[in-house]
């Protein structure tokens, strides 16, 4: 059966920018069907239909920005995955994309295999991941579905609220990954962690604690979790995971072409790697290794003088961590 094709949007006012969607279009691997709008209006009432897969919008174009139009159609509850583009961005730019649930930022001039990274990453995301919420208080269910229902990778979820039940679930179906709290009553987290992987090697399973510490994260990691979250955690972190995971690339939205990632400074000893937040001096340790995940966050040190650590700044500070460990080397620059 032929892969159906993926119906993208290229909205820009620029001719050339629009020649290398065509052009990228027609040599990738995945095929795609191009639409082209060369003004905001134009761009807009594409989108509006709901019928675009992925799109491609420059911030400054003529009679609506790009903006304007991504703002306009996600009001109206349109999902489409939309890249934005731009010769240059201030902060406010920046932020407003991330607002508007912009998955990347493209700086002009970019080449067509950082447009093909896009589409690669789009197929991935959209693919369904069957996910198991292992926890015995339907209200945190009900949350963490929640949650999972703002990640940007399209997930099903089902429940389960003890590590008996979750075993049964396991065993009657397959699920790509299993969130499971440390604490369930009968078979506690970590017994039911060695069972579901004894069971079976390919699942994946994320640890959930409300009572997070170091020596608890570690026993979780060394039975074979692939992460560790602390309740409550929010949908980019279950996105940083999941990145992680399938060796999706991560956006740049908080670091490359932004000036964030100078906001920090980064030490590697050993297995650690140390990320100080220049602004605050807050620190933030983590493990790292060769395979994905390739970090998991181990200690954060705070500035008692500073603002509390936000989940932004821990987020820009894992992503400056995973360039240092590109720039050495140390892990394969595509799983990143």
């Amino acid at each position: 059966m032929p892969e159906p094709a993926v119906k993208m949007l290229v909205a820009d006012d620029s001719r050339m920018t629009r020649l290398l969607f065509r052009q990228t279009a027609k040599r990738a691997a995945t095929p795609i069907e191009l639409v082209e709008a060369s003004n905001g209006l134009e761009c807009m009432r594409h989108l509006d239909h709901g019928e675009i897969d992925l799109a491609f919008v420059d911030v400054h174009m003529p009679h609506v920005s790009g903006l304007e139009a991504l703002w306009a159609t996600r009001n109206l509850g349109v999902k489409t995955f939309v890249t934005l583009m731009s010769d240059c961005a201030n902060g406010r730019c920046i932020e407003l994309a991330r607002t508007l649930r912009a998955y990347e930022f493209l700086f002009k001039p970019f080449k067509p295999d950082q447009i093909e990274t896009i589409v690669s990453s789009y197929r991935r995301l959209s693919g369904p991941v069957r996910v198991l919420v292992v926890d015995d208080c339907p209200a945190v269910r009900a949350v963490i579905h929640k949650v999972l229902d703002g990640s940007i990778f399209r997930i099903e979820v089902e429940d389960a609220a003890d590590g008996e039940a979750a075993l049964a679930r396991c065993q009657a179906g397959g699920f790509d990954i299993v969130f499971l709290d440390c604490s369930t009553p009968g078979l506690d987290g970590l017994a039911t962690l060695g069972r579901l992987i004894a069971h079976d090697r390919r699942v994946k399973v994320v640890m959930m604690s409300v009572h997070w510490n170091a020596g608890r994260e570690l026993d979780a990691l060394m039975g074979g979790a692939i992460a560790f979250l602390r309740k409550p955690f929010h949908p980019c972190d279950v996105d940083a995971v999941l990145h992680d995971l399938y060796g999706v690339r991560s956006p740049n939205l908080t670091s490359e072409g932004t000036g964030l990632v100078r906001q920090f400074d980064v030490m590697i000893t050993g297995r650690t790697i140390s990320i100080r937040h220049k602004p605050t001096g807050h620190v933030y340790e983590f493990l790292w290794f060769r395979d994905a995940p390739h970090l998991r966050l181990g200690k954060v040190r705070e500035n008692l003088g500073a603002d509390l650590p936000s989940r932004q700044v821990r987020a820009d500070a894992q992503h400056a961590a995973m360039l240092e460990l590109k720039h050495a080397r140390l892990v394969d620059a595509v799983a990143a």
